[in-house]
């Protein structure tokens, strides 16, 4: 592992260590205060030796209940209910639960926020009435509340009394009771609301950075999904637990309420999946991605246009779709964990935690027993630090893509100079080009001309005919050149230069080439020297094209040597496996940005010689033929000291 992962491994521990910290003493900073059940007999909650000191009694099992009928205390006064383990399905019932307490002082009970009709009595007196109670869909009117009241026992004993009607949805319609001492109550009141607002604030403000973090990077939507993602579990936050949004918005319809919050748990795992599909990139198929959008929008549809109590009864097949997508998923990540990168190895580390919540929300309604499994702080708290370990990820993943385009605009600079560069060189290639085929048949046409005039006046004089021949022949055969050049440049970008490889011997190939060209390379009063050494092994080579390079460097030598030397040689290489054929001549040299340039296509270094094609190919095609054996060409100059160009060729490599 490189030193900068251990580091970055290193910051991400100390990190998840700091956020855990506040989160760590939110739970414990209430930790004196503990909820115990207390299960009742008949109906009667015996809290006679129960400590109320920094403990809370919670109504467990043994529910007194009389199903479909709503009593008042003078009607049930004298009666006796059934007894359930815990509130039971019904439409319309009432409950009593008698409450023995070791003193009589005041007491604090608090309820469960309901989400159906309610109407309370404590020990035969109306205490409140959340709600319209009736018998039937019609009379009745839900409401949501979180309840709590101070009661003062007589005689010891605790009578409460609660007619419930939920025709709206299919939750059980019993409270699960809490009662405690005042400041006790109070102080975990207190907690849980504060847990709950914390939350909403903290999802709110990941929304707000991440949202701002897309608008200043909109190309990647992972910013925007996760913003989006924390913005509906603040949402969700208020609709769920103690249910602030109802508390802040009282006169809101029920029904809007209760939907949105169905409809959240619809958008979170939408979101979610957006979320992974991009920051995990092919992690999850396109046809799984069409199937749970279309589970959760069917879902949301039904959420929207039916009553409570028909997708209430639906939402247990809808869970069931999204626990086999979390399966899914979970199986997709192990079966592709080797391919990630340390951020997303960071976000599956919170992933478990993550679905952990999500489960814990999707049983939210599930009953005492699923919610004593997956309930509590805990899940919460677990899922805050798996927000801020995603948020951590996040940010590398934000940090890299930033760079990586940051990059991107650098190489797309940088090729953008070097296409402006390619212009330029093509529209002065194009100029030189046109420049030198102009000339030659300049003088070829005037030559030609004052010859055809001397001839029509019958003054032929042979020596003034013969000169002029000569030039125009000089002049076309650098035509040619030129021509010739340029197709072998079209050819080799096209690769479709042809080759005619065998085993040749280069001593007799350069002897070869200096006996046809000897009277060229006379000019410029150079004196020609060659340095071959004996008994050199042959290679594999295209004999024309070999030729073809050593006259153009010869050529470029007679261009900058007057008076001077030029030494064509061959000779083993100091590893013994090349063969090293140079042309070296004593004339002006070059400086080091002409040799940067030297070998690239259309430089030219001899705009001012007549003689030379003008095209700044010669030596571009030198080097691909050179390539093309598996070969190196380079070049050794200083400015009045003289050039060396080598070509090294492989003597045991032959060209397919």
């Amino acid at each position: 592992m490189s030193s900068n992962r251990k580091k970055i491994i290193i910051v991400i521990i100390i990190y998840i260590f700091i956020v855990s910290l506040p989160f760590t003493f939110l739970n414990k900073s209430n930790s004196h205060i503990s909820i115990h059940t207390v299960d009742m007999e008949n109906g009667i909650m015996d809290l006679s030796s129960f400590d109320f000191n920094d403990s809370i009694a919670l109504r467990g099992s043994g529910l007194e209940c009389f199903p479909n009928e709503l009593l008042s205390p003078g009607q049930i006064e004298n009666r006796t209910g059934t007894i359930y383990p815990s509130s039971p399905d019904i439409p319309s019932l009432t409950t009593r639960i008698q409450i023995i307490v070791p003193e009589d002082r005041e007491y604090m009970i608090f309820l469960t926020s309901t989400d159906f009709c309610s109407k309370i009595y404590v020990n035969g007196e109306f205490l409140d009435e959340i709600g319209i109670v009736g018998d039937n869909y019609d009379n009745t009117t839900p409401k949501t509340k979180f309840c709590y009241y101070s009661v003062y026992p007589i005689d010891g004993k605790i009578e409460i009394i609660e007619q419930s009607a939920n025709y709206y949805h299919t939750e059980s319609s019993g409270h699960r009771i809490n009662i405690g001492l005042p400041e006790t109550v109070k102080s975990h009141i207190m907690k849980i609301q504060f847990d709950s607002i914390l939350r909403i604030v903290i999802f709110f403000t990941i929304f707000l950075i991440h949202l701002g973090y897309f608008m200043f990077y909109p190309k990647t939507r992972t910013n925007l999904y996760f913003s989006l993602l924390a913005l509906m579990f603040a949402m969700r936050e208020g609709l769920t637990g103690i249910k602030i949004w109802s508390s802040l918005f009282s006169n809101a319809s029920w029904f809007v309420l209760y939907r949105a919050e169905y409809l959240s748990l619809c958008l979170i795992c939408t979101l979610l999946i957006l979320f992974l599909n991009s920051f995990f990139s092919n992690l999850l198929h396109k046809n799984f991605l069409i199937i749970m959008s279309a589970w959760n929008m069917l879902y949301a549809f039904i959420v929207l246009f039916t009553r409570p109590i028909f997708f209430t009864g639906l939402l247990k097949y809808y869970q069931i779709g999204l626990f086999i997508g979390i399966l899914y998923i979970v199986i997709r990540v192990i079966w592709t964990i080797r391919r990630y990168s340390i951020e997303q190895y960071i976000l599956i580390a919170g992933l478990a935690v993550f679905f952990y919540g999500t489960i814990e929300d999707i049983l939210f309604y599930q009953g005492p027993i699923i919610r004593g499994i997956f309930g509590g702080n805990g899940a919460g708290t677990g899922l805050m630090c798996c927000i801020f370990i995603q948020m951590l990820a996040l940010f590398f993943r934000t940090q890299r893509d930033i760079n990586e385009a940051k990059d991107a605009m650098q190489r797309l600079e940088l090729e953008n100079n070097m296409l402006d560069r390619t212009n330029r060189i093509k529209t002065e290639f194009l100029g030189n080009i046109s420049h030198e085929l102009k000339t030659p048949l300049t003088v070829i046409g005037n030559y030609t001309e004052l010859s055809r005039l001397h001839v029509e006046k019958g003054e032929v004089k042979d020596d003034y005919i013969i000169r002029n021949m000569k030039l125009v022949t000089s002049e076309t055969e650098r035509l040619s050149l030129m021509v010739s050049q340029l197709l072998d440049m079209a050819h080799i970008e096209d690769s479709e230069m042809k080759w005619n490889f065998a085993r040749k011997d280069l001593s007799e190939i350069i002897t070869k080439t200096i006996n046809i060209y000897f009277p060229a390379l006379n000019k410029n009063h150079n004196k020609i020297e060659t340095m071959i050494e004996d008994n050199l092994p042959q290679i594999y080579v295209d004999e024309d094209r070999i030729i073809q390079v050593i006259v153009n460097l010869i050529a470029n030598a007679i261009r900058s040597t007057k008076h001077g030397v030029i030494t064509i040689g061959a000779r083993l290489s100091a590893n013994k496996c090349d063969i090293e054929i140079y042309v070296q001549d004593t004339g002006v040299g070059m400086n080091q940005n002409q040799i940067a340039h030297l070998f690239e296509r259309f430089y030219t270094n001899n705009k001012n010689d007549r003689h030379s094609t003008g095209t700044g190919l010669g030596l571009f095609i030198c080097k691909s033929i050179i390539e093309a054996h598996k070969g190196t060409i380079n070049v050794q100059s200083e400015e009045n000291k003289g050039t060396i160009f080598i070509c090294t060729l492989p003597i045991n490599n032959e060209v397919n």
